[in-house]
């Protein structure tokens, strides 16, 4: 694999882990924001895209953007103990800015015991992404599939060929609010809407 290391141990996952939690609270779902920072802005995406390459050059462009060496990835939700006693490793891992084209996916489809139903990209429900820079984090969640982006201002991966679209339009868009059967309630899509608005 190129460019990816996948955690070795627990050790190693927490470390990898207190990247990104130091950035985003693991105990929060959406509708409340994960994010600590009280400033900055956050974009909303689309899950899927996230746990795919179509996210690599957003990657590219945050870290282009905030002078990160590498990015950090841990899965919040299956738990630790569902990846290594049912598939045998840990889930998190690390990917220099540099090795992103092929390192991200490596991370996304790594699994030691070869059952794509172990696999990051197939498995995680929620997971979390940061940079080394720790000024951008990203809180992505299967339920809603949505991902959010946080950083400190706005910048230029807002244009990397990735749909970003405003709180309510994504639920629409992404989510299939009112449209797929959705199974958010009216209260938890206002309540999200003036949480991401909050961020300006």
């Amino acid at each position: 694999m190129t460019g990816v290391r996948i955690a070795a141990d627990s050790a190693e996952f927490e470390s990898i882990s207190a990247t990104v939690i130091s950035l985003v609270d693991p105990s929060v779902r959406l509708p409340t924001l994960p994010f600590r920072a009280p400033g900055g802005r956050v974009a909303v995406g689309e899950f899927t895209r996230l746990l795919g390459v179509d996210f690599v050059p957003v990657f590219q462009a945050l870290a282009d953007s905030h002078g990160d060496t590498s990015i950090a990835v841990a899965v919040i939700e299956p738990t630790v103990s569902y990846f290594n006693e049912g598939f045998g490793f840990f889930p998190a891992f690390t990917v220099a800015t540099h090795e992103l084209d092929d390192g991200y996916w490596d991370g996304l489809r790594f699994s030691p015991s070869h059952d794509p139903t172990g696999e990051i990209g197939e498995s995680a429900d929620v997971l979390a992404i940061a940079g080394s820079s720790q000024e951008w984090a990203i809180w992505g969640q299967r339920s809603w599939d949505l991902a959010l982006v946080w950083t400190v201002a706005n910048g230029p991966w807002l244009d990397a060929g990735v749909p970003f679209a405003d709180a309510m339009t994504a639920l629409v868009d992404f989510a299939g609010y009112g449209t797929w059967g959705t199974r958010l309630s009216d209260d938890e899509v206002g309540e999200f809407v003036r949480n991401v608005e909050a961020f300006g």
